[in-house]
């Protein structure tokens, strides 16, 4: 059965043990076994069944074999629970072995404190033990309770370099440089630091959270330098923006390491950030050349052309990715919004959700940001219009600011008035029911300062505020016809004047600023 097992013929495996009279425990420990080796989760849970219903007994190893099974199949912690509960009536729920199975599930399920309790329990602990709890606060972003426990393990037993990696990994995630370097000593004392996983997590570190001298030291202290090395030490120049010294670092690792595809992503993905168009047809090339593609490096290579104006190129590549994702998506989408395409950018939202894709942050800040600007094209197109009206029906009245410079055209009321009742379009306004003029007035008064927020200015210009209906063909001056409500807005700005310096009225005009801007309570009457 057991070389059955080894070749995975689980057909062959079945057969034997059903010549068995009576199958042995390591018989089924073997056959539930063989059945997770080949993923078959859901098998391997009905023979054990079969084999409780049998009453077969239990070994050591048979709890753990079934905690794998629970793991595999990603269920709910319930499961482990009833695993746990059948595991201590039956006598092994304090057996080391069984115990660090049992944490590491409750683990993968989420509960921390389950797996704790289960380890404060055990009378005895292993490194398995010590690392898999260590290994679970730091997975689940406990950084000062892996350290605290860590600190607890130097006392009752030795660290191997998979827990030093994992603590590493914890001096990453909290940019911890002082417990980075003591971890570094550590493994320099105990004749760890050869070991090339410890070495690699040590630079990253490094990359992390020292300087760029520290990180070249130990970089050129690592013996075997494999390409693991090498993309911990691009990524570092790339988040540096030091490209001189990635292209130099690149051209060296060609004579030493094994080029990857993940080393071309990262190439790739740091002359977009500096949008090298030159360097990154180069690595663009290498990648044809050496046969190197995947959705990964497209993706990559897609954001690259467009953050460099070549939204063609990245069309193109789009439609070569065979499975689209949100990330595929959303590289896409910011693509077209990066190079103002945003009603492209909006069709292929739509595109996204017909193909049932879940939109991710990225894609929802895209798509705000094309809503955004194509919003803003169609006020500026509103703005021109309505200029262009202004000219049209008031093109011989040219106004000029103290200094003798030409200002916009303004219209007289009656010629305002007219604009409503031609087949001049004149687009709604995104601001309300009615639209605002602002007719000159010849006021020989001494004069008053600019009232826009923040604005002293003393040479200003009279206007007086007319609010207008925004529908065609309606003569503003018939009060019946307004939309129920305006009327009394349109009597309490009536006939006000304010005082503008030439800067702030056509701010004003444009939209950069509102009658919110304004202090509305230094209005001028004027008769």
């Amino acid at each position: 059965m057991s070389l059955y097992a080894q070749f995975h013929d689980i057909d062959s495996v079945i057969r034997v043990i059903n010549t068995l009279e009576k199958p042995h425990t390591i018989a089924w420990n073997l056959i539930i076994k063989s059945h997770l080796d080949l993923g078959l989760f859901d098998s391997a849970l009905l023979f054990y069944k079969t084999m409780r219903h049998l009453g077969v007994a239990h070994d050591s190893f048979t709890f753990p074999i079934v905690n794998q099974a629970v793991l595999s199949l990603q269920s709910d912690v319930i499961y482990g629970e009833m695993v746990h509960c059948v595991s201590t009536k039956m006598g092994f729920g304090f057996e080391v072995y069984f115990c660090n199975t049992m944490i590491e599930v409750y683990l993968k399920c989420g509960c921390v404190v389950y797996a704790r309790k289960l380890f404060d329990e055990m009378s005895q602990r292993d490194l398995v033990s010590w690392t898999s709890m260590i290994s679970g606060y730091v997975c689940g972003g406990s950084v000062g309770s892996a350290f605290y426990l860590f600190r607890e393990m130097m006392v009752k037993s030795e660290p191997n370099s998979v827990t030093l990696i994992i603590m590493l990994q914890a001096c990453c995630a909290s940019e911890s440089l002082i417990h980075g370097m003591q971890l570094h000593g550590y493994a320099i004392k105990s004749g760890l630091e050869s070991d090339g996983s410890l070495q690699n997590l040590v630079l990253k570190m490094y990359t992390r959270t020292g300087s760029v001298e520290e990180v070249e030291i130990f970089f050129s202290k690592i013996n075997r330098k494999d390409d693991v090395s090498w993309n911990i030490l691009i990524s570092f120049y790339s988040m540096k923006g030091d490209i001189e010294k990635l292209v130099n670092r690149f051209s060296e690792m060609q004579g030493i390491a094994a080029l990857s595809i993940e080393t071309l992503t990262l190439l790739i993905s740091a002359f977009a950030k500096s949008r090298d168009l030159f360097q990154g047809e180069q690595i663009h090339c290498l990648a044809i050349k050496s046969g190197f593609c995947d959705d990964v490096l497209l993706t990559s290579l897609l954001d690259f052309y467009a953050k460099c104006g070549k939204i063609e190129i990245s069309d193109q590549l789009f439609r070569k990715i065979s499975y689209r994702n949100n990330v595929t998506f959303g590289a896409m989408m910011s693509s077209f919004v990066q190079n103002g395409y945003v009603k492209d950018a909006i069709n292929l939202f739509h595109r996204m959700q017909a193909a049932n894709v879940e939109p991710g942050a990225e894609i929802l800040r895209s798509i705000l940001d094309a809503y955004t600007q194509l919003g803003a094209l169609q006020l500026e197109k509103h703005e021109s219009t309505k200029l262009e009206a202004i000219k049209h029906y008031a093109k011989d009245l040219k106004v000029s600011d103290l200094n003798g410079n030409e200002e916009v055209y303004f219209p007289t009321e009656r010629e305002v008035k007219m604009m409503g009742d031609q087949n001049h379009s004149d687009p709604r306004p995104v601001d309300g029911a009615l639209s605002l003029a602002l007719i000159r007035l010849a006021y020989d008064k001494p004069s008053y300062s600019c009232i826009a927020l923040f604005c002293d200015r003393m040479d200003t210009v009279f206007y007086r505020v007319r609010l207008l209906q925004n529908r065609l063909n309606v003569n503003p001056s018939v009060e019946e016809k307004w939309v129920s409500g305006m009327g009394a807005i349109h009597e309490s700005l009536n006939r006000k004047c304010l005082p503008l310096c030439s800067d702030h009225i056509n701010d004003l005009y444009t939209g950069k600023i509102t009658l919110q801007d304004i202090d509305c309570t230094s209005f001028v009457d004027v008769d």
